[in-house]
C-alpha cells in the first residue's frame, strides 16, 4: 500500500508539473498526418516532437526539433510568430511500387521497396496562438537523410541522398498553460 501511494503522490507531482510548463498538443496534416507535441522553455524557445504516418506509403517517422520563436505581432486576439530550428528524424517506409520488369514468367507489376532513414532535420514557419488557447502553424521541415536498405541476400545497402524529405505543413495544436 506504501508503494501504491508513493506512485501515485509521483504521478501527481509529474502532471502537476508537467501541465505548469507552457506547451502545445495536437497535429499536423502535409503528404503525411501526424501527433505533434511542443514543450516551451521559455518565452523564446521550444522543443517540437512529431511522430507522422506517412501516406501513400506505409510507414512512420519521428523528430524532434530545437526551435527559436522570433515574435512578430501581438494582436487583442492573439500573437502572431514565427519560428526556426534543427534536430533529428528518421524512420521506416515499406510498400509496393510499379514496376516494369520482365522475367521469364511474366511481367513483374509490383516490387517491394522497404528501407529505413536516419538524418538532419531543420524546421521553420509562422504560427498564430488565439487567446483561448488554439494554435494555427504553417511549417516546413526538411530531412537530410541517409538511408538503407535491405537487398536480396539480407545485407544493408546505406545511400546518401542529401534532401530526403521536404514539405509544408498545416498545423493545428492546443496550447496548455501560458
Amino acid at each position: 500500500m506504501k508503494k501504491l501511494t508513493l506512485i501515485a503522490i509521483v504521478i501527481f507531482v509529474s502532471c502537476t508539473v508537467a501541465v505548469a510548463q507552457p506547451r502545445a498538443i495536437g497535429g499536423r496534416l502535409s503528404y503525411s498526418i501526424g501527433a505533434s507535441y511542443q514543450h516551451g522553455f521559455g518565452e523564446k524557445n521550444m522543443l517540437q516532437a512529431d511522430l507522422d504516418l506517412l501516406g501513400y506509403w506505409y510507414g512512420g517517422q519521428a523528430t524532434i526539433t530545437y526551435n527559436w520563436i522570433i515574435p512578430i505581432k501581438e494582436w487583442n486576439i492573439g500573437t502572431f510568430n514565427a519560428f526556426a530550428g534543427g534536430g533529428v528524424g528518421g524512420g521506416y517506409k515499406w510498400g509496393l511500387q510499379v514496376s516494369n520488369i520482365n522475367y521469364p514468367w511474366g511481367l513483374e507489376l509490383f516490387t517491394r521497396n522497404r528501407y529505413g532513414f536516419v538524418g538532419l532535420a531543420a524546421n521553420g514557419g509562422v504560427e498564430f496562438n488565439f487567446q483561448f488557447g488554439l494554435q494555427l502553424s504553417a511549417e516546413w521541415r526538411p530531412l537530410f537523410a541517409l538511408r538503407f536498405y535491405e537487398n536480396e541476400n539480407r545485407d544493408i545497402d546505406f545511400y546518401v541522398g542529401g534532401l530526403y524529405k521536404s514539405a509544408v505543413a498545416l498545423g493545428v495544436r492546443y496550447r496548455l498553460g501560458k
